[in-house]
Order: structure tokens, then C-alpha cells, then sequence
């Protein structure tokens, strides 16, 4: 075999910068969106907001170019320095950084309470210790010790200090933050209730309260198994006073910083409506700014041979803007073909949801599997039956009785609306749903029920009898005391 040249012609797709950051650009979702625009208004001289004419006003004449270049090019190293100095610091913790740079939540709420409740600097650094070894649920994840050889590399700290101050803290609003595990934040609750309630001569109130922290204390286990018998055999109390105990238990926060976390509002990127007896789907930019390069600096810019990094910035301007338009447009395509698939659902809701596909919608409109899997990603639709994941529209397929198609998510809905409206003195088995589902046509099996059920936090068909019997139980202690 003797050596040789050979010249081959291909082609192939090149990943630059700015394909990659267009290919970013399709997974976020409104809200991200709307930051990374405010953040390229602000580092990009050459865009602006649409609605706004800041930039024409400050213009100067054509004999100025160099000058304002300069200028900009002033203005936007000293946007660098700004950022980078926020972004950096002295590395010492203080009140007024921790109140600008958290995101509001418990975790904050508990930090501005600290100063009311601590005076002294050596328990606040431990209050801030505290605060920063809890969890998003608001649990402590170290020991007291850990606290303590982390706190003693400053200046050295006591056990018993931890221990006042970390009891200080339990008792801040919300009550039975940083507890040490689940007893100790529903017994922070119980006590904290207790005190509040010293005054009212209500007996039974009382009672209650004690009965709840011996539950609480001594019976976790059973409580979580709702072994209401077997609590009240240990106890020896009746079922029915621990019922009320129990029922008291439940009002409990289990998680006193997640509750609040889990309330955050979501914005739609897509709404879909009835306009005039039609659907018609649209982009939801209410939060999202309206970008624009700035037609004078564009023309400055332009004729001045000696302005680069204003040039770069424009050609980064340029990509955004078609980035942004790309991004919206295969999220409308998609989100239209989606809906005019799923017809069914907008008239009837989950239960009549259509199998379906990414590759499916891909190549109905187009475009490669992944970029679907992009635009789907991290996207809300407001429906008229709510505000849904887009991913929840690609449920998977399920073959049922004589070759019919039906999806998972439509059975889940229908496991669901059963046991809403199962009888509580006998509550539908999986395998009474497998029945159920079959003479509908549907026939999956009792496992695959299960599956479902458990995938909606839905409890088996025992503890859900318990449940019934509990609320039974509280219903007639409540009107025995009427």
C-alpha cells in the first residue's frame, strides 16, 4: 500500500458560542427569560426597550463618534467594576448583606427577628450559625457540637450558649424552626401553644394539649402508622380523646420553612383560550421586556472603523434579539400542535388526555426531537382547567381492551376522581380500580394501580380507611361537645 493525499468535501454543523447560547435560550421559561433580558439591557449598550427613547436623547453629533465611543466603552468597563464589586466583598457577614441578598422566605424572616432578640454580638453570630445549618425545610442538619467547633475557629463558644440561643430560635415566628428532627419541632409547637393557652380555664383544652405532647414524646411511630388503638392501650386513654390529640397534632407545621416555599406563584409562558367560539393559543409577555437594538448607535457604531468591542456588542445584541424570536416561535408552533392534538382535553380535562409524543410534535412541525425536549422544558400553559407543566401533555401510552390507545396520565385522573368519590366506610382497593377501569375498557393491572397511586401521593386503601375512622372520631367528639 503506498502513502497518498485524498481531498474529501463534507459538511457538518459547527457549535459556536452563539448557537449554543440560542440553543440555552430555548429551555427557559418566562420568568428566566425576563432576568436574562433585564441583565443584557444592562451590560449591552446597543439594546434597549422597546417604548423607551433614553438612548436617542443623549446622541451627540456626528463629529463627537469618537468621543461617545470612548464614552460607552467608559461606561461599560465601570459596569464590569460595579458588578464585580457586588458580586465580591469583604467576606464578613453582616445584617444589612444578608437582608439585600437573600431571596424573601422564612429563612430571611427569621434573620430580621434576630436583632429584636439578640443584643449581644457573640449570640447573634451563633443565632446566624443556626440559621445558615438549617435545611429548606427549616430542620437543623448539624449537631450542637458541629455548631460549636465551627463557631470556636472565631472566638471560642460554649455548648450551653448554643443550646439558650438555638431555644430562642425555635420560638421565633415560624415556631419549630430549626428543630432537630420532627418530634422536637411538634413538641417546640405544642409548648409554645400551651403557654399561649395557660389562661383559658377550658379543662379539656388542656388536656388535649398534654395528651398531644405524650403522643408526640412517646408515639411517633404509631402515630404515623395511625395505630390510634395502640396509643390509646399504652396511654390508657380512651380511642376517641386520642383522636382529638391526634386531630390537634395534624394543625401542626411539620415543616416550618417549606410550607411557605411551596406557595410561589408560576407564570404561564402560554395561554391558551376561547376567543369567539375558537382556541386560540398566544405567548404570555406580560413579564417579558421587549428588546430592541438602538437605531443611532447602530448607525454610529457602524461608520466608526475604530469602535470594536461596540461592534462585538452589537453582534451580541443581534444574536439575542433572533435567539429571543426563535425561542418564541417554535414555543408557539409547538404549543399550537400540541393543543390542536389535545382538543379533547380542553373540553373535558385530564381524563381525556391523548397519548402523545415529542418526536410526534417534532416532526409535525419540523424541528429535531431535541429541540422539543428544549421548549418543553420548564414551560406553564394556562388552560381553562388550570395551569399545567407543558411536559404534562406528553403522557405516556397505555394499549387498553380492543387495540384503543389511552394515556397514563388520563388514568391517573381517573384513579383520582374514584377515590374522591369512594364510600369511606369502604374505600375502593387497587384491585376494585383495576375492576372499575376494566369494564371502561381500560385493563392495566393491579401493579400498575399501585404505581399510579402512590405517583399521587394517594394512600393505600387501609390508611385511608383509618383516616375516614379518625375524622369519624373527631366529628362525634366535636358534636358530643356542642
Amino acid at each position: 500500500m503506498k502513502p497518498g493525499l485524498s481531498l474529501n468535501i463534507s459538511q457538518k454543523v459547527a457549535m459556536t458560542p452563539q448557537l449554543a447560547e440560542s440553543i440555552r435560550f430555548l429551555q427557559l421559561s418566562a420568568a428566566e427569560l425576563a432576568d436574562e433580558l433585564k441583565s443584557a439591557l444592562d451590560s449591552n449598550v446597543m439594546l434597549e426597550e422597546v417604548g423607551t427613547d433614553d438612548g436617542a436623547e443623549d446622541i451627540r453629533p456626528d463629529n463627537h463618534q469618537a468621543d461617545w465611543a470612548d464614552s460607552a466603552s467608559e461606561r461599560a468597563e465601570s459596569w464590569g467594576q460595579a458588578a464585580r464589586q457586588t458580586r465580591g466583598g469583604s467576606g464578613e457577614f453582616s445584617f444589612e448583606d444578608r437582608l439585600v441578598n437573600d431571596e424573601p422566605g422564612v429563612h430571611l424572616r427569621i434573620v430580621e427577628q434576630i436583632p429584636m432578640h439578640f443584643p449581644d454580638e457573640q449570640e447573634q453570630r451563633i443565632a446566624l450559625a443556626i440559621v445558615e445549618s438549617t435545611d429548606d425545610s427549616g430542620y437543623l442538619t448539624g449537631t450542637v457540637a458541629d455548631l460549636v467547633a465551627s463557631l470556636s475557629q472565631v472566638k471560642m463558644v460554649r455548648p450551653t450558649e448554643v443550646e439558650e440561643v438555638l431555644h430562642v430560635i425555635q420560638r421565633l415566628d415560624p415556631i419549630g424552626f430549626a428543630a432537630r428532627n420532627l418530634a422536637e419541632c411538634l413538641r417546640v409547637q405544642l409548648e409554645e401553644l400551651s403557654e399561649s393557652r395557660a389562661h383559658v380555664s377550658d379543662p379539656q383544652e388542656r388536656e388535649e394539649i398534654d395528651l398531644a405532647l405524650k403522643v408526640v414524646d412517646f408515639h411517633l411511630n404509631d402515630l404515623g402508622r395511625m395505630d390510634l388503638p395502640a396509643i390509646a392501650a399504652a396511654l390508657g386513654r380512651r380511642e376517641d380523646e386520642v383522636a382529638a390529640a391526634v386531630r390537634l397534632i395534624r394543625s401542626l407545621s411539620p415543616k416550618p420553612a417549606a410550607d411557605e416555599k411551596t406557595a410561589v406563584a408560576i407564570v404561564p409562558d402560554v395561554t391558551v383560550e376561547q376567543v369567539q367560539g375558537e382556541w386560540t393559543v398566544r405567548l404570555n409577555n406580560s413579564t417579558v421586556p421587549s428588546l430592541r437594538i438602538n437605531a443611532e448607535y447602530e448607525r454610529i457604531v457602524t461608520n466608526d472603523a475604530s469602535a470594536k468591542a461596540l461592534r462585538d456588542q452589537l453582534q451580541d445584541a443581534r444574536w439575542l434579539i433572533r435567539s429571543v424570536e426563535m425561542r418564541n416561535d417554535t414555543l408557539l408552533r409547538a404549543t399550537r400542535f400540541i393543543f390542536e392534538h389535545q382538543q379533547t382535553f380542553l373540553a373535558r380535562g385530564e381524563t381525556a388526555l391523548k397519548p402523545l409524543t415529542l418526536k410526534f410534535v417534532a416532526d409535525a412541525i419540523g424541528v429535531h426531537e431535541s429541540t422539543i425536549s428544549r421548549i418543553t422544558t420548564s414551560k406553564f400553559v394556562q388552560t381553562p382547567h388550570g395551569v399545567f407543566p407543558l411536559k404534562a401533555f406528553f403522557p405516556s401510552q397505555l394499549v387498553v381492551a380492543d387495540g384503543v390507545a389511552a394515556s397514563g396520565s388520563a388514568v391517573k385522573a381517573t384513579i383520582q376522581k374514584l377515590i374522591a368519590h369512594e364510600t369511606p366506610e369502604q374505600p375502593l382497593r387497587d384491585v376494585d380500580l383495576a375492576a372499575i377501569l376494566a369494564r371502561r375498557g381500560v385493563r392495566i393491572a393491579r401493579r400498575t394501580i399501585a404505581k399510579y397511586r402512590e405517583a399521587l401521593n394517594i394512600p393505600s386503601s387501609k390508611d385511608r380507611l383509618e383516616r375516614y375512622r379518625l375524622d369519624a372520631l373527631i366529628q362525634r367528639r366535636v358534636a358530643k361537645a356542642r
